[in-house]
């Protein structure tokens, strides 16, 4: 079951978490922590926020300067993520072999992959490389 995470202060969304069953061994019963709900959030709308009030989701308009703060934050975020990636693409190469399913990650050496120099990353370091790009 999800559970949709605000600020305690603002009421502003910060993330959406999967509820822990209660110990108690009940049956479809969930805990569901502090400042949160299981009412479903709205959907994202741009220049606006979304707010939980009046035991509801509410959208609230941006103003001009936290506008400007999630743009700045935006471009610095898309600036770190393509030097992550020139570095990343730089001394790492990829391959994927189809009869095991597995993707082998290669040191490059001199622009040309490695083999000896290979490791298999487990799906969760795979899936965060691939967010990362």
């Amino acid at each position: 079951m999800n559970v949709y995470n605000y600020n305690p202060d603002t009421g502003e969304f910060t993330e959406i978490t999967e509820a822990r069953r209660s110990p108690a061994d009940i049956e479809e019963v969930y805990l569901i922590p502090a400042h949160a709900t299981t009412k479903e959030v709205l959907p994202y709308k741009k220049n606006f926020k979304r707010v939980f009030y009046d035991d509801k989701w509410n959208y609230v308009e941006l103003t001009k300067n936290e506008r400007i703060k999630y743009m700045t934050y935006i471009y610095e975020l898309k600036k770190k993520q393509n030097v992550i990636k020139k570095l990343l693409t730089k001394f790492f190469g990829w391959k994927y072999d189809s009869r095991y399913g597995k993707v082998y990650i290669h040191k490059l050496v001199k622009g040309e992959l490695n083999e000896k120099e290979q490791f298999v990353p487990y799906k969760s370091q795979f899936i965060s490389l691939l967010k990362i790009l």
